[in-house]
């Protein structure tokens, strides 16, 4: 993938792992107790699908732009589980057309109350200094010029106990699969009661195949959720996956009820949007 993340802000994989993120942690939010929040590859935070980078690609147009019509004529039931996430991407945009969309800390910062914590970590110098500046008044909110995988070790656990981690790497090296493995198991050694969320593209089923047994060995209470939009011959990046390390107890339920719906909107092959929930225990 040609990865800084504004090349693919606002795609059809960023909602679906923005979904999920908000629901996971409107969930953690259901007790009064602090939670920590960490998100290892955070990017811009926000993203202006009118920029260069954006239009390069014009992956929005089949990701939010698909979606935006829908959000106000959603099922009950749907609206009422995609809420976090409609509100924070229509918070960006009062004019009422979808020119910028909320990356993982701009939603986390969105749905933060006054007694939670969170760290962005971003390692692209550039990105950083955009990412801390957009953050600079958020009291609660650090952001640190870091490497996400080092991060797991230096900040974990944390001292509220509770908390969600979001890693989302750019898999550009052929080994990212292996070292996500790696990073998740050692970061829930030290932080065992912590939620994980960790994002991969499917483009390579060996390799995804093999990531799907790594979870199912080594933990004792894991989902796959992986999503497609489009035929393999039609896009090479035609769908996504999100591995999660302690579940929401209700997480599979809700998704069961919103990705059939979401993936409606935002197929791209007639027939070829799919979704999978596979609760390993």
């Amino acid at each position: 993938m040609n990865y800084r993340h504004a090349f693919h802000a606002g795609n059809f994989a960023d909602i679906v792992k923005h979904v999920i993120l908000t629901r996971a942690l409107t969930y953690l939010q259901r007790k009064d107790k602090p939670v920590f929040v960490l998100d290892t590859h955070a990017g811009l935070g926000s993203y202006d699908l009118e920029s260069e980078s954006a239009r390069k690609t014009a992956e929005a147009d089949d990701g939010i732009g698909r979606l935006w019509p829908h959000l106000d004529g959603a099922p009950d039931a749907v609206a009422a589980l995609l809420a976090p996430f409609a509100d924070a991407v229509r918070s960006l945009n009062p004019t009422g057309e979808p020119r910028f969309y909320p990356g993982s800390p701009a939603l986390i910062a969105h749905l933060m109350r006054p007694q939670d914590r969170a760290v962005f970590c971003e390692l692209h110098a550039e990105d950083h200094n955009v990412l801390a500046a957009r953050f600079a008044r958020r009291k609660r909110i650090r952001v640190e010029n870091v490497d996400g995988w080092q991060a797991l070790k230096t900040l974990l656990p944390p001292p509220e106990r509770r908390g969600l981690v979001i890693l989302d790497p750019p898999f550009e090296a052929r080994n990212e699969f292996d070292v996500m493995l790696d990073g998740l198991e050692a970061a829930a050694r030290r932080f065992a009661t912590g939620t994980y969320l960790a994002w991969y593209p499917i483009k390579h089923e060996t390799a995804v195949a093999a990531f799907r047994t790594g979870v199912g060995q080594r933990f004792k209470d894991a989902l796959l959720v992986e999503t497609t939009v489009a035929a393999p011959a039609d896009a090479a990046f035609h769908g996504s996956g999100m591995a999660i390390i302690n579940p929401p107890y209700t997480l599979a339920s809700e998704l069961d009820t919103l990705l059939p719906w979401l993936i409606e909107r935002l197929e791209r092959t007639p027939g070829a949007g799919a979704c999978r929930i596979e609760a390993l225990r």
